[in-house]
C-alpha cells in the first residue's frame, strides 16, 4: 500500500503537493510518532516529493506494526490520528477533535475555507478515484473512528467502492457537533448563499459520479443493511441528468435517519 501510494503521489505531485502545502500554510501540522520519537512531516514535504524512497521509508516507519501513527494537529490540538498497516492495505482514522471541548472549530473552519475551494474538493475527488482505479486488485479497506469505536467502514472490491455507516447515532452526534460549533455565517451570509451552496453540492455530486463512471468504478453508500446511494458506472440516474449517474433512495434514507434520532429524554 505505502509503495503504491507514494508512487502515485510522486507521479501526480503537481496535483497533490499544492493541496498539502496550503494545509501547512494555514498552520496545520502533520507529525509521525513512534517509540523513537516524533517527526514533523511538514519539514520533509519537498524531500518526500523529490525522492520517493524517502517518502516510503518515513511512512513505513510510522505504520501500526512499528507502534506508530500519524497525527494532524492545529494550534497544539490533535485533530486526526491515522493508523495504518502496509501489508493489509488497511488504515484507521480517528476523529480526535470530536471530544476536545476546547478546540476552536470555527477557527479551523476558517482556515480550511482559506485553503480550499469547491474546485479543490473536486481535485481531491478525482485524485482519489484515480488511485482506486489503479489499485482495484488491492484489498483496500479503512475505518473512521470516534471514542465509541468505528462508525464508518469502507472497502474496495474490484470496481466497487463501498461505504458502510455502521453506527448511525455516532454519525448524528458528529453532525450535531458541527452544527453547534461551526460558524454558519462563513457559509451562509444571505438567503442567496443557500442557493449557491445547493448549486455547489449538485455540481460536486455530479463531478463525483462522473469521475467514478469515467474510470468504470461504482461507489455505494450503505446505512445498516440498505444501500441508499449509488453513483458511477452503469448506475441509472434517479435525480435527473444534472446529478450525473447517481441513484438515491430518499425514502429509505429518511426512514433510517428518523429511527436513529434520539427521543425526548434520551
Amino acid at each position: 500500500m505505502i509503495d503504491r501510494f507514494c508512487d502515485y503521489c510522486h507521479r501526480r505531485h503537481r496535483v497533490m503537493l499544492p493541496l498539502v502545502q496550503r494545509l501547512y500554510d494555514e498552520g496545520f501540522v502533520l507529525s509521525g510518532m513512534d517509540g523513537d520519537g516524533t517527526l514533523s512531516l511538514n519539514e520533509h514535504l519537498y524531500e518526500m516529493r523529490d525522492r520517493k524512497e524517502v517518502a516510503v521509508d518515513i511512512l513505513k516507519r510510522f505504520q501500526t506494526a512499528n507502534e506508530g501513527e500519524l497525527d494532524l494537529s492545529l494550534d497544539g490540538h490533535r485533530l486526526l490520528l491515522l493508523r495504518y498497516d502496509d501489508p493489509d492495505w488497511f488504515f484507521r482514522l480517528h476523529l480526535a477533535f470530536i471530544n476536545d471541548k476546547s478546540i476552536d472549530l470555527a477557527s479551523m473552519q476558517h482556515k480550511l475555507s482559506n485553503a480550499y475551494g469547491p474546485e479543490d474538493v473536486e481535485t481531491a475527488f478525482d485524485a482519489a478515484t484515480e488511485f482506486l482505479s489503479e489499485n482495484i486488485d488491492a484489498p483496500l479497506h479503512y475505518e473512521l473512528h470516534t471514542d465509541r469505536g468505528a462508525f464508518l467502514k469502507a472497502a474496495l472490491d474490484r470496481e466497487r467502492f463501498s461505504l458502510h455507516l455502521v453506527d448511525v447515532p455516532a454519525y448524528l452526534r458528529i453532525i450535531f457537533f458541527f452544527m453547534q460549533k461551526a460558524d454558519v455565517a462563513l457559509m451562509v451570509k444571505s438567503p442567496l448563499e443557500i442557493l449557491r451552496l445547493l448549486e455547489e453540492l449538485q455540481d460536486m455530486i455530479q463531478f463525483l459520479a462522473d469521475s467514478f463512471a469515467d474510470r468504470n468504478l461504482v461507489m455505494e453508500f450503505k446505512i445498516e443493511k440498505e444501500v441508499v446511494f449509488r453513483c458511477g458506472a452503469g448506475v441509472k440516474p434517479t435525480l435527473g441528468s444534472r446529478f450525473g449517474p447517481t441513484a438515491i433512495k430518499l425514502d429509505a434514507l429518511a426512514r433510517i435517519l428518523a429511527s436513529a434520532m434520539p427521543r425526548r429524554g434520551e
